[in-house]
């Protein structure tokens, strides 16, 4: 199994430690030392090297190659996280520090013809896990194990957890109270059409019709109690008649002008005051509908906008819980692997 693309950088120095006796079959320095740049893509830095041919099968040899290689970069897996906020790393290769290796590598040519090598079956002491990950000192979301950061960036990430819980907790008190608040708001919403007649509760629909319904029952009422008809005839009887019989008896002139412009003016006079008093009746009801549409415009808005901030809540408390759930867990993971206390 071949092993590539394990590091990143350069390759630098060759150390060649051959056992047995070279001949022109075996692959030189440089041959070695180009072809391990172009199989790790210049990642490493090989630092000893030894060979021990193994196999001779026509013009294809093969080697038992063990040694040492410098990394070039720090390297480091990924061990847990806290939530979605923090990673907790784990050095796996340090830059400089010698990684043994051993391999099997095939060699086909020789100094004549040139060499084709390959390089198989990589195995390295300690195991290669992780990946470069660079400026990792200035990413406040990487905590590295071990590093003279460690105890003040977990400081810094429980901190974080406790501000994520007390979040939480300040979440759930305001949505009860915004919960409290809605049920106050809906109650006040019933209770603004009042009530009908009978003692039932009112809706806007049932309301509506309700008052409108006893308008045109007071207003048919008052028409009857207070027609300009019925009134017309009760002051011809009472006023308008005797005024003129008098006047028969005193030999005066019946068709007086004077007592046919009072009446007409007495007539004007109510027929403006009935008409005034039938259009108020009409004009208060009509503002006291205006008014409680008013009232409940009002009031819906207010619950509209408690509504809106329960969704915004609970939205924030689907975010955050599994995150702290999850916060829990991987420091319950971390206590198990006794990473931390």
């Amino acid at each position: 199994m071949r092993f590539t693309g394990l590091l990143t950088v350069g390759i630098a120095l060759l150390v060649l430690l051959l056992s047995g006796c070279r001949d022109k079959h075996m692959p030189p320095e440089d041959v070695l030392k180009e072809n391990f740049r172009e199989e790790f893509r210049e990642q490493a830095q090989l630092d000893k090297i030894k060979l021990t041919e193994t196999l001779v099968r026509g013009n294809l040899r093969t080697y038992l190659a063990v040694g040492k290689f410098l990394p070039e970069n720090d390297y480091y897996q990924q061990v847990s996280s806290l939530g979605n906020d923090y990673t907790i790393l784990e050095k796996t290769w340090k830059k400089g520090k010698a990684v043994t290796f051993s391999a099997t590598i095939t060699s086909i040519g020789s100094a004549d013809t040139g060499w084709v090598v390959n390089f198989f079956d990589i195995q390295t002491a300690p195991e290669f896990k992780g990946k470069i990950i660079g400026s990792i000192d200035e990413h406040e979301g990487y905590i590295v194990i071990g590093s003279s950061q460690f105890k003040e960036k977990m400081a810094e990430a429980k901190r974080s957890y406790q501000q994520k819980k007390q979040t939480i907790e300040n979440l759930t008190i305001q949505l009860q109270q915004v919960d409290n608040d809605i049920i106050g708001a809906e109650k006040k919403l019933d209770e603004l059409w009042g009530k009908d007649e009978n003692g039932n509760q009112q809706n806007r629909i049932s309301f509506t019709e309700n008052t409108d319904k006893k308008l045109r029952r007071d207003l048919k009422d008052y028409a009857e109690k207070n027609s300009t008809s019925a009134f017309e005839k009760k002051y011809n009887q009472e006023v308008y008649q005797p005024a003129v019989e008098a006047r028969k008896r005193a030999g005066g002139n019946i068709y007086d002008h004077e007592l046919a412009n009072k009446r007409a003016k007495v007539f004007y006079e109510y027929s403006e005051k009935y008409r005034a008093e039938y259009n108020k009746m009409q004009a208060d009801v009509e503002k006291m509908k205006q008014e409680k549409y008013k009232a409940f415009y009002q009031l819906d808005a207010a619950k509209n906008k408690l509504v809106y901030k329960r969704q915004t809540i609970n939205e924030n408390l689907f975010r955050l819980k599994p995150q702290l759930e999850r916060w829990e867990q991987d420091m319950e993971q971390l206590r198990q692997k006794k990473i931390i206390n």
